[in-house]
């Protein structure tokens, strides 16, 4: 007995060494005392090695063990020798112990052990703990500094790529002017051009549900961004796989149903490549797809419940294991197999294995009236259902439920379905659904109609099984409108998704819709004003008619909410090509849309002038107009960018309003937009400002746009162009005048030294006035761009012209412009004309030639041009009449 528990000890005590070694070199701790226990598990183990080691002398094995496993045992020894005569405060007892006293020894080794497990086990959640929160900090900065680093790339590529002028022009005055004087100068442009807009919005990438469900969309626009032959619905099928819960495998049942529903569509139509399918047949049709998908949904179940038996199939098998085989009664021909023929054949036929059932009959019926033939006439639509043509099978009572049921569909008998075998809402569907099969095209619509109103009138309530069953019956059920609605906005709190389902409600009607299953609202009643907030999708088809379960759907404005709300900030040109999936039924509607959501996003030249993707044959073509001619509708790209032109200037976009002016081939209204800015800007009769985008864009319509037609806007803008040009080269002498003042002053002699700063300007000043007065003269042409004559002034190279002559010229012209901002430009030369003459008049008389003969004919070249500025201004005087500051600056020139 003790040399049994001896051993039995000894191999305890060589267990716990055992696990001691393995949790030490899994962790890389050598030389400590490491237990792999948990303390229930010691304590338990402890005290039972006690109890059995009562009473019982010291084990040498256990002393020749503890040695061998490198344990001090003569320190444990003196250890317990001097603790004999102390108070030990570990322990719960506070008698001493022998040498030998093995329970004092084993507890006194539990507790330290026990202290050391605690004090590891807290280190070690402390560094795991200070490590984690450390991993998750770094990476939500990271997060953070990725989408701020995005957000800052993202306005830099559209100022690179809708700017590049600008930048051009940009780079140019910082070249010239500090940077605080140029943005002065620029104004409201500034902005834009620095590439801050307050209007541009952040872009950032696409939720990846959003992604996945956008390459359905690129497929349907252009197959080859897939790479592979494919289909939407299984498209859809593979987004749904992609995300976790109820938005994965509900998700998937509803793609494969609306696969089997497009695919049933496609194949009503390749049956009638004429295009006379009617309604009743396309119906039909559906019905079909709606019964192999619950057949094939029945038969996953069987396979699921099958027991695997060697030699069965699953409907065998299933009969087997469910427990479900119906023998009696009987009262039908033996089969093959053994197993009951009604049961099998209803099992065939609820499988929509409609050829196995048809066999099945062939091999196993041998009397007359076989059943196969009915069966065949029933699936191909010529069962006519009468009385007269049942067979005496068909006649006889019978308790059989499956013979009911058959019988039932088989001959329309219009008897209760049997309870025992339709015990879900699918075979109720399914029944249903097969009962009217057979029936004639008009009595399958007026029945279909019916079982739509019937669903309808349950509600979603009476389907809350499992997830979406109530989407998964209307779909099955060709109410495909209200598939979409309730998909958006479900009523039962089971088929609510945790993030929303608006976007697979919208990829659903986007499938359907493009294979013809859903009923558009009217034009007139969709389009982009339909907010989300009062969106209501379903419309009454006809008020006054007594079906009640047709209805139409507003799928323009699904389309549009949708790509306004997720990605209108993301990304517009998606959001473009959702909106290009409104049929040419909507055309207008379309438009409109497209218009809205450049209003939203204020892009307009990125929606309509860019192309960043090939869809059509011709790559070149901005993304619009090859959407437009996917859709086989060309001119609607012109429509589009004109209406959005109009937009974009009402918002102050005169820039983006200008290309899309000239994208849609209206050079004129190009040019009457340009010609509106400019007069905004020459409105003061004091003087105008330097807007040096704007000139650019001036120079750029007169250089490039073809002007065959010389139109009164063209005419109109060559004056402002000459206005604009005036006012560049006057505001770069004044700037001049300016930086001279601010030179230190110096004696008269010393102006005349060479490299003389004052006079280096000086000079710079009178060639910038000289060249602001050449583009007055109306006689200069440069690359294409006619300056017509707007003020009487004449140069050394005219000076026999006749005054009166060239002052009644410029009056007419003045006189004929239609345009009253053109005039007030006009006008608004003349204080900056008169400021020049003096000043030029001024410098000859102080710094001009030595040569007196030379000065003079000079001087009087000036006072000529004051002359005829003067009566200029007095016949324009009496049509409109100037300022006083204008009046008092023309007064203040010298005169012959």
């Amino acid at each position: 007995m003790e040399s049994g528990t001896r051993t039995n000890l000894t191999a305890e005590l060589r267990m716990l060494a055992e696990d001691m070694t393995q949790v030490n070199a899994r962790h890389g701790f050598y030389g400590q005392d490491e237990i792999c226990r948990s303390l229930p598990q010691i304590l338990g183990e402890t005290s039972r090695a006690v109890q059995e080691a009562k009473a019982t002398p010291a084990d040498p094995d256990s002393m020749t063990f503890l040695a061998q496993q490198r344990h001090d045992v003569g320190g444990h020894q003196r250890a317990l020798t001097e603790a004999q005569n102390l108070k030990k405060h570990r322990f719960h007892e506070d008698e001493e112990f022998n040498e030998m006293d093995l329970e004092g020894f084993l507890e006194h080794s539990y507790k330290n052990t026990v202290l050391e497990v605690i004090s590891s086990s807290r280190d070690n959640l402390v560094n795991q703990l200070q490590d984690s929160f450390w991993r998750v900090q770094q990476e939500r900065w990271d997060q953070q500094r990725s989408k701020l680093t995005k957000e800052m790339t993202y306005g830099v590529n559209d100022y690179k790529t809708t700017s590049q002028e600008n930048r051009v022009l940009m780079l140019q005055n910082s070249q010239q002017y500090q940077q605080e004087q140029h943005l002065a100068l620029l104004g409201s442009e500034a902005g834009s051009i620095m590439g801050v807009s307050a209007m541009k919005r952040a872009r950032s990438a696409l939720e990846p549900k959003l992604d996945q469900y956008a390459k359905v969309v690129e497929y349907i626009i252009n197959p080859d961004t897939v790479g592979v032959a494919t289909d939407v619905p299984l498209l859809l099928r593979q987004a749904a796989e992609c995300f976790n819960g109820l938005s994965k495998e509900s998700t998937q049942e509803i793609w494969s149903i609306t696969n089997k529903m497009v695919n049933a569509a496609r194949a009503a139509e390749a049956s009638h490549p004429q295009g006379q399918l009617s309604d009743s047949m396309k119906q039909k049709w559906l019905v079909q797809g709606a019964l192999q998908h619950l057949g094939e949904q029945f038969l996953d179940i069987i396979k699921d419940k099958t027991q695997i038996v060697s030699g069965y199939n699953p409907y065998e098998g299933f009969m087997m294991s469910a427990g479900q085989l119906y023998m009696e009664p009987y009262d039908g021909p033996m089969c093959v197999n053994k197993f009951p023929f009604w049961q099998q054949l209803y099992l065939y036929l609820r499988t929509w294995e409609v050829e196995s059932a048809i066999q099945l009959a062939q091999e196993s019926w041998n009397s007359t009236e076989n059943p196969w033939v009915y069966i065949k006439a029933w699936a191909d639509g010529e069962l006519q259902s009468t009385q007269c043509d049942k067979p005496s099978w068909a006649s006889q009572p019978t308790r059989n439920p499956f013979k009911r049921l058959l019988c039932n569909l088989l001959f329309q008998n219009a008897e209760p379905y049997e309870e025992e075998i339709i015990a879900r809402s699918e075979d109720y569907i399914w029944f249903r659904l097969a009962y009217l099969y057979g029936q004639q095209p008009a009595l399958m619509t007026q029945e279909l109609s019916e079982l739509k109103l019937l669903i309808c009138e349950w509600g979603p309530c009476q389907f809350g099984g499992c997830p979406l069953l109530y989407l998964q019956v209307l779909l099955l059920t060709q109410q495909f409108e209200r598939a979409v609605d309730y998909f958006r906005n479900p009523d039962n709190e089971g088929d609510k998704f945790p993030d929303g389902s608006e976007p697979e409600a919208v990829h659903l009607a986007i499938t359907l819709a493009q294979s013809g299953l859903l009923e558009l609202t009217c034009a007139d009643a969709s389009g982009a004003n339909n907010s989300s907030a009062c969106l209501n999708l379903l419309q009454p088809v006809d008020k006054a008619q007594l079906d009640k379960s047709h209805v139409s759907i507003d799928y323009c404005s699904l389309l549009y909410q949708y790509a306004l709300r997720y990605l209108s900030t993301k990304t517009p040109e998606l959001a473009l090509k959702y909106l290009a999936l409104i049929p040419n039924s909507h055309r207008e509607v379309r438009i409109e849309c497209m218009v809205e959501l450049a209003k939203e996003t204020r892009d307009y030249n990125r929606l309509f002038l860019t192309s960043q993707e090939t869809i059509t044959a011709n790559s070149d073509l901005p993304l619009l107009n090859q959407l437009m001619n996917w859709q086989n509708c060309p001119a609607d790209a012109k429509k589009v960018t004109s209406l959005a032109a109009r937009d974009a200037y009402d918002r102050d976009f005169w820039e983006q309003a200008i290309d899309l002016y000239l994208a849609s081939e209206m050079p004129g209204a190009a040019v009457e937009t340009v010609c509106r800015e400019l007069e905004r800007e020459y409105a003061s009769e004091l003087g105008g400002h330097r807007n040096h985008i704007l000139l650019e864009r001036v120079k750029r319509l007169l250089e490039d746009t073809n002007m065959t037609t010389k139109g009164p806007e063209v005419h109109s803008l060559q004056k402002l162009y000459a206005v604009s040009a005036f006012f560049e080269a006057y505001a770069q002498g004044m700037q001049g005048c300016r930086e001279r003042d601010a030179l230190p002053r110096r004696n008269a002699e010393a102006l005349t030294e060479y490299a003389n700063p004052a006079e280096q300007k000086r000079t710079q000043i009178e060639r910038a006035f000289a060249t602001a007065l050449e583009y007055l003269q109306g006689h200069s042409q440069h690359m294409g761009i006619v300056r017509p004559r707007l003020i009487p002034i004449i140069g050394p190279d005219n000076l026999q012209a006749v005054s009166e002559r060239i002052v009644d010229e410029c009056v007419l012209s003045y006189q004929n412009e239609a345009r009253t901002g053109v005039q007030s430009a006009i006008r608004s030369m003349l204080a900056p004309v008169c400021d020049i003459l003096n000043w030029l008049l001024e410098n000859e008389e102080q710094y001009g030639t030595k040569s007196e003969h030379v000065r003079d004919n000079n001087k009087k070249e000036i006072i000529r041009n004051c002359n005829q500025l003067k009566m200029f201004a007095h016949k324009i005087h009496n049509i409109v009449p100037l300022s006083q500051d204008v009046a008092k600056q023309v007064s203040s020139l010298r005169l012959e």
